[in-house]
């Protein structure tokens, strides 16, 4: 069956973009910001002279992807229109540079246009992103903000390797710069390394007086399971308010989460109110996780209007039902951070669970999976996916390739070999699966998959037109009792409806 991984410790780990995106959100106001050092200049005016003088496809090609990397889309207009022209010959990836090139400034979310193509174009639109990169870093090698930007491509297609040899590339040239090492601390807990993580952003000298650098600090030791050890600094400079609230906003939602966990419900409270007074996409994303957890965090609508707030508000929509907009949401999170695991992973149980459409799993399953491939939750999601559509063969190798689980997955593991016996006519075997997985996940505390594997298991008897049909779906109706998980709720009547 489709899973997730328990959301119950939600860190406010910080949010990996492109430097230009990063500089558009106000993350970086306070600090000098030189944009000379981001423009290209030499290197994209030779591109434009090439273009100029022969005007064919590779040229117009190189100037748009150049345009896209260094955010200089109005200059090559020209030659992006002549990529699209209708008789033209250029490749979908480049014709879906084109499209980002010439898609409105204002249009939020504007360089992911092409990441609506299928997934071999994306593919091929992060690689020219790469060639790029590396082509303006051969001219600028000492340019840190675009070795953190071709980590951050490299880390798109799973490359782990080269994404921290850029990364300790941008560490070495600029050791003490914001945008740096929060996205050197959020690559390092992507490829689960939180130690390196917290020693890189403890390291630094700027650290103890950036509220940005204290809120990670935070964030990045919980993860590691250690101690903050900039707790009482952080607190300090909040307290003596010369930040604006939208520079502290991340430190307010990191200290509210730290009292959360220590069962300070009070403080936590007031931490949360704070950073919501000019919140983040990230600190409204984590109140609205506490608001899940804890009674008297509240959201207000309006806030989950701002900019980038894909994950606030996709996961708004799943607590309120509205399954396709949450998918949609779940879909702008994935491509916001195309590197990471979790939009891919909600968004893969949702298509299957609340709307059936194994297809769109699949798809988001194979998304995440790019930059993610041992996944264990993705593979699974991607299996599951796979059997819906009657794909046993393509869904038993993806099975396959799942390792070592953490143990909140186990009964993850037991649901979908239990689909598999099922699906291949060994009812009796599957339903032990069934069960072993419904078990250990009510000793686990896990009432949403418990819940998930008694509704699972009762549509694969009624599927199967086994004489337990009847008696698993009274068994999952009672599980669910009481549960305010709506997308199991819902699976639940539509496997209701296959009744006979």
């Amino acid at each position: 069956m489709n899973t997730l991984l328990p959301d119950k410790d939600r860190r406010v780990i910080p949010r990996w973009r492109e430097f230009r995106t990063t500089l558009e959100t106000g993350e970086l106001d306070g600090r000098p910001v030189d944009l000379t050092v981001f423009d290209g200049r030499g290197f994209f005016e030779e591109k434009l002279e090439n273009w100029r003088d022969e005007p064919r496809i590779e040229t117009a090609a190189d100037l748009v992807t150049a345009a896209l990397v260094l955010g200089r889309h109005r200059e090559a207009e020209d030659a992006a229109r002549f990529l699209l022209l209708p008789d033209g010959q250029a490749t979908a990836a480049v014709k879906a540079i084109a499209e980002m090139v010439l898609a409105p400034e204002n249009q939020a979310g504007r360089v992911n246009v092409a990441e609506t193509k299928d997934i071999d174009t994306e593919a091929e639109v992060v690689q020219l992103r790469i060639r790029t990169l590396r082509a303006q870093l051969r001219d600028d090698p000492r340019n840190g903000l675009q070795w953190v930007d071709l980590s951050r491509a490299y880390s798109m297609l799973g490359q782990r390797e080269r994404s921290v040899r850029a990364m300790e590339r941008a560490l070495a040239l600029s050791r003490d710069n914001r945008f740096v090492l929060r996205s050197a601390a959020r690559l390092f807990v992507h490829i689960d390394e939180p130690d390196r993580a917290h020693q890189v952003v403890m390291r630094a000298d700027s650290t103890r007086e950036d509220p940005w650098l204290l809120s990670t600090e935070i964030a990045v030791a919980a993860v590691a399971g250690r101690k903050p050890l900039l707790v009482r600094q952080g607190r300090h400079l909040l307290a003596r308010g010369d930040f604006p609230p939208v520079q502290t906003t991340e430190l307010s939602s990191a200290l509210a989460t730290l009292e959360m966990s220590a069962g300070d419900m009070k403080q936590a409270r007031r931490l949360f109110k704070d950073s919501l007074v000019d919140p983040t996409d990230n600190s409204l994303a984590q109140a609205g996780w506490a608001a899940t957890k804890i009674t008297g965090v509240d959201v207000p609508a309006r806030l989950l209007e701002k900019p980038r707030s894909f994950e606030a508000r996709a996961l708004q929509e799943t607590l309120e039902g509205r399954w396709q907009s949450a998918i949609r949401q779940y879909h702008e999170w994935l491509l916001d951070e195309p590197f990471s695991s979790r939009p891919a992973a909600f968004g893969s149980y949702l298509a299957s669970v609340a709307e059936d459409n194994y297809r769109l799993a699949e798809e988001f399953a194979l998304r995440g999976l790019r930059a993610n491939p041992d996944d264990p939750v993705l593979l699974n999601n991607l299996a599951v996916a796979l059997v819906g559509e009657g794909r046993m063969e393509e869904a038993k190798a993806a099975f396959s390739k799942i390792g070592d689980v953490p143990e909140a997955l186990r009964s993850m593991l037991s649901a979908t070999a239990g689909l598999f016996k099922f699906r291949t006519g060994d009812t009796a075997e599957g339903r032990r699966l069934y069960i072993e997985a419904m078990t250990h996940a009510r000793r686990s505390g896990d009432k949403r998959t418990e819940a998930l594997a008694a509704v699972h298991l009762a549509r694969e008897e009624l599927l199967a037109g086994t004489v337990h049909a009847a008696e698993s779906l009274r068994a999952a109706a009672k599980v669910c009792e009481g549960l305010d998980r709506l997308e199991v709720l819902h699976m639940l009547r539509h496997v209701m409806n296959l009744r006979p």
